[in-house]
């Protein structure tokens, strides 16, 4: 059996400047004087950009946890892209900065002397999120992850693949929340993680224009394409 092995690296790099800057405003926040927090909180309620939004907030002490700031802190809010702070805080906290997700790559049989591979290839997930992205800076994006695999298998001297393609995966992956808004999933961060993921389990639909407004638009492509599945077009031209 020979294997190989894809490597993604977690890189916190862009969160982490999220959680400065997050933590900065916190220091702010706490280093004024309660007259200064009550003025800074009225600023930003009465703040044009922030009309028609709910403002709450709540920053204790770790030590004796009695409260530096409240307000409105017990509104309940979606927390919506703040829970990447507590998601990011967790992984470095248990995972390190240095944690490597690794994709093992699997053939097993015999390879002919044409070339052609009398078994199965396998792929051993360790459950990275970001196999074979193309988003942000993804060393591993799909285009190299099918080059790395090609390459390799042509060095092993495997040209076609007589066998199954198998998946081993980590059980237990809670792919989507039962708490998930419904109009969420439709976009690119609501395809959920599962044990084995890749392009971010998500893909995109292209639709063909009418030229006439209120006309019904019809699907050019899906990308990938995905076999078996059927959509329908509920998508109407605009103006």
């Amino acid at each position: 059996m020979h294997f190989f092995i894809l490597v993604t690296k977690f890189n916190p790099i862009i969160l982490r400047k999220i959680i400065i800057i997050f933590w900065l405003v916190l220091t702010g926040l706490c280093n004024v004087s309660g007259q200064s927090a009550d003025k800074l909180i009225q600023e930003l309620r009465t703040s044009s950009a922030l009309r028609g939004s709910v403002l709450g907030v709540q920053i204790v002490k770790l030590d004796s946890g009695n409260p530096v700031l409240s307000f409105q802190s017990e509104t309940r809010m979606m927390p919506a892209s703040t829970q990447k702070l507590l998601f990011t805080l967790a992984a470095l906290d248990q995972l390190g900065a240095d944690y490597v997700f690794n994709t093992k790559l699997f053939i097993s049989g015999k390879i002919s002397s044409s070339g052609t591979l009398k078994g199965d290839f396998l792929i051993s997930s360790s459950g990275d999120p970001g196999f074979a992205s193309n988003r942000g800076n993804a060393k591993m994006n799909v285009d190299l992850v099918f080059q790395t695999i090609h390459k390799t298998l042509n060095k092993l001297g495997v040209k076609q693949i007589d066998g199954n393609l198998v998946l081993q995966v980590q059980d237990g992956a809670e792919a989507v929340a039962g708490s998930w808004h419904w109009e969420d999933l439709s976009n690119y961060y609501g395809g959920g993680a599962w044990g084995f993921n890749f392009m971010e389990n998500e893909y995109s639909v292209y639709f063909k224009q009418h030229p006439k407004v209120s006309q019904l638009c019809q699907i050019e492509k899906v990308v990938p394409e995905i076999p078996g599945l059927k959509l329908t077009s509920r998508v109407f031209s605009g103006p």
